[in-house]
């Protein structure tokens, strides 16, 4: 997952350490994954992975420039 938020974002990633999450069951499960970035106050993305029932991963969608402390919303 790594390699696709770097390509489509532009950037790369020092750190990429997933720190939370929260689940949706949707013909399969769709995470919504809070991760570490780097070490500064806004070094946090959110990426919504949709793992379908054959064990198949797919980014959904990625937010950049969260903060620790944002929540973890499963529609974003």
């Amino acid at each position: 997952v790594k390699v696709f938020v770097e390509k489509q974002s532009g950037r790369k990633f020092t750190e990429f350490k997933a720190i939370s999450f929260r689940s949706q069951v949707v013909e399969g499960v769709n995470y919504i994954i809070k991760v570490c970035v780097g070490d500064g106050q806004n070094d946090y993305i959110m990426l919504r992975v949709h793992e379908n029932l054959d064990g198949g991963v797919t980014l959904l969608a990625y937010q950049l420039d969260k903060t620790k402390d944002d929540p973890i919303l499963i529609n974003f």
